[in-house]
């Protein structure tokens, strides 16, 4: 058997094709996926591969293509939607975001479209901020490449901390790397307020002896169990007063006095056994005591303890000699017990607001008490590992990074301009259809209207209605007729493109799952669903009329205005995590996100994908309503059931605000064909959702609506 697979490459965003790329072919399998062939790219991002299969191929292969850059980083996989037995000469686009081929380095940022410009990840995040003395040579070089790999800084020491997962050595590489960018960093006059934190990697000395490379058992330990659970979250630092720092550190000449008083903070992860015993451990042997509520509702973190002085003084470490802020928990007036008595943190800036700390513990004269007029070599301070601290600027990256920092959504930084958000006239009424269908009720719409009238905007009405049909389980609450009234009056939606946020408004059950009048789906949700929802929104990019055909079995031809749809997910957490891998063993198609995206937006990986473009109403309560429709029902999709039989309905409330209806066939007999009057696929709504631009984003933020899909 031969045949051929036409293939191009083209950006997602302007369709144009990308030179230079190679694409091999495969066969996927259930064991072992086969090789059929490769090729390159040309000029207009095609691609000719000519298979043959030997005459002991007994089944037709299932094609699918993977495009990757000459160095052998790959850009896109298609295995998500292969093509199902091919006997014939087949054709297959694949468009890869241009956010991703810049950060291949495919093409120049300077090339983006314009729209796509704005959005970048801040420059501050992507850049170190050194000593001008620092040098340059060949480990910061070595460091800046690996910066270069990385979406910003907090993202770098992320991969440092994964390269010391499972190591027992000493001295390794990564070790010498933060070293090196531990010496070179700023001096740091200052430090005030909250900082969370992490820990990048923990070891027993820098000394090198035999079996130095052999016997982190700390790290080794840590890295294997804590590292990604630690219950320890960051630090708070604020400017003493002179009768407490007098108090604290004794004789101690007042220009000599450190002038800030500092304290640790400490998380408990439910379901995390390690994070658990040791909190539980931490607690009991530094006497943490519980954080004030406020603190707790800000930074999520619930109790403090470990506390020290902290100030620029020279290092007192013999291999760093050079001013550092140190952190010293040594006072005996400060009441710590070992090993925190005998620990001394050093802070130095490495970029603007993100600190890299070493962790430095006496070795010597442990059982007298701290002198500190004594030289630091009589203490002899062993280098035990680094941790990193930052500021309100990074607390968003930090979220995406590590999640078991449990920052709440609501924390300084995540909120802009603090959560204030500028409510006008505009975002108090209802965008209406000039054309609205017949089925609407000006009864009920009187009734939505005097509600809307008690609240401050339409989102706060939304929330209003969420919490309320949420708190019960009536199925036929007045609250979802004036939800349909609100989409029936609502206006058409002429288009969406780029990332918009998501919010629940309320399931809604119906078909076979409305028993006896309860609202069954919303029970479930709040009963255990809503804690393992992954998803954040839904991105709307172009899709060439080729790869429209191909999608659509060549039922649409890009006559109506069309966009390629995805839903967004965040895999950070354990939970997350682990619904990221059941989604992979259904095999759902799925596509990691780009690194702007991933941090401007929160989200690791697009899947769920459908076609979206302008529609009729499939619901009979709003017959020939003209609404946006995203359809999931096309085969070659491969969206797993139930999603495979809806087709989601959009209106537009207010300026970035939509309102979704969710429509599911309850008849799964009949296959999809959309030649076929809907009726026949007995449609039921299942729920209503809400799609939003950035600044309504916010103020949904500032009212804690549906945190649970963030």
């Amino acid at each position: 058997m031969s045949f051929t697979i036409k293939s191009r490459v083209v950006q997602m965003e302007t369709g144009r094709g990308v030179a230079g790329l190679d694409v091999e072919a495969f066969d996927a399998d259930v064991i072992q996926d086969d090789f059929l062939g490769a090729g390159k790219t040309d000029a207009g991002g095609a691609c000719t591969i000519a298979v043959r299969t030997g005459w002991l191929q007994l089944d037709r292969p299932d094609v699918y293509l993977v495009v990757e850059t000459a160095q052998g980083r790959v850009l896109a996989s298609t295995r998500g939607a292969f093509l199902r037995d091919v006997t014939k000469d087949v054709s297959i686009e694949v468009p890869i975001s241009c956010y991703r081929l810049v950060e291949a380095g495919v093409m120049s940022r300077k090339d983006l479209p314009p729209e796509l410009a704005s959005v970048d990840v801040p420059k501050a995040m992507r850049e170190l901020t050194l000593d001008p003395g620092a040098g340059g040579d060949a480990l910061l070089g070595e460091i800046r490449r690996d910066l270069a790999g990385s979406a910003t800084v907090l993202a770098l020491l992320r991969s440092y901390m994964d390269s010391l997962q499972g190591s027992a050595d000493n001295l390794a590489p990564t070790f010498q790397k933060l070293a090196r960018l531990f010496q070179a960093g700023r001096d740091l006059p200052t430090m005030e307020g909250h900082h969370y934190g992490i820990a990048i990697g923990l070891r027993l000395s820098a000394e090198k002896h035999p079996f130095s490379q052999l016997d982190n058992i700390v790290g080794l330990l840590w890295s294997s169990i804590l590292a990604n659970e630690s219950p320890w979250v960051g630090k708070s630092f604020r400017r003493g007063d002179e009768a407490t720092l007098r108090s604290l550190v004794g004789g101690q000449a007042a220009d000599q006095r450190p002038p800030f008083l500092g304290i640790n903070h400490f998380v408990s992860l439910p379901w995390h056994p390690g994070n658990n015993i040791s909190f539980a451990a931490l607690t009991f042997w530094l006497n943490l005591v519980d954080a004030p509520a406020s603190e707790q509702q800000a930074f999520g973190y619930q109790r403090n303890g470990g506390n020290f002085t902290a100030g620029p003084a020279p290092s007192v470490y013999a291999d760093t000699p050079r001013q550092v802020f140190s952190l010293n928990y040594r006072w005996p007036s400060l009441g710590n017990r070992p090993p925190l008595s005998w620990l001394i943190d050093e802070l130095v800036q490495i970029s603007d607001g993100l600190f890299l700390g070493q962790l430095l513990f006496a070795s010597k004269r442990l059982l007298g008490r701290f002198d500190a007029t004594l030289p630091a070599p009589a203490y002899a301070y062993q280098h035990m590992g680094y941790f990193a601290l930052w500021d309100e600027r990074w607390n968003a990256e930090a979220r995406r990074l590590f999640p078991f920092l449990n920052v709440p959504v609501t924390a300084p930084g995540l909120l802009r301009d603090g959560g204030k958000v500028e409510v006008g006239a505009s975002r108090r009424e209802i965008m209406l259809d000039d054309q609205p269908p017949a089925t609407c009720d000006d009864r009920v719409f009187a009734e939505v209207r005097a509600d809307l009238a008690k609240q401050e905007t339409v989102l706060h009405l939304l929330r209003d209605y969420s919490d309320r049909l949420q708190a019960g389980l009536d199925n036929s609450s007045p609250l979802f007729l004036r939800l349909q009234e609100m989409f029936n009056r609502a206006a058409p939606v002429d288009g969406l493109r780029g990332f918009h946020r998501g919010a629940l408004v309320s399931w809604h059950s119906a078909g076979l799952l409305d028993l006896f009048a309860k609202n069954t789906l919303n029970l479930v949700w709040k009963g255990f669903a809503a804690r393992l929802s992954t998803w954040t929104g839904k991105t709307f990019e172009p899709i060439s009329s080729e790869r429209l055909l191909e999608i659509t079995d060549g039922f649409e031809k890009g006559d109506l205005p069309t966009m390629w749809g995805a839903n967004t997910q965040a895999l950070r957490t354990m939970k997350e995590r682990e619904v990221g891998e059941l989604m992979k063993l259904a095999r759902i198609w799925t596509e990691p996100a780009s690194n702007v995206e991933s941090v401007n937006f929160g989200y690791d990986v697009k899947n769920f994908f459908f076609v979206a473009h302008p529609g009729t109403s499939v619901n009979r309560a709003c017959a020939g309503k003209r609404i946006y429709q995203f359809n999931y029902r096309w085969p070659k999709l491969r969206t797993i059931p139930p999603d495979c039989f809806c087709l989601d309905e959009m209106v537009k409330l207010a300026d970035g605000l939509y309102l979704g209806q969710l429509m599911y066939a309850t008849d799964w007999s009949k296959p999809y064909d959309p030649r076929q009057s809907p009726d026949v696929y007995r449609y039921g709504m299942f729920g209503y959702f809400l799609l939003m631009n950035e600044d309504w984003h916010q103020l949904r933020l500032q009212l804690g609506f549906d945190l649970d899909n963030v």
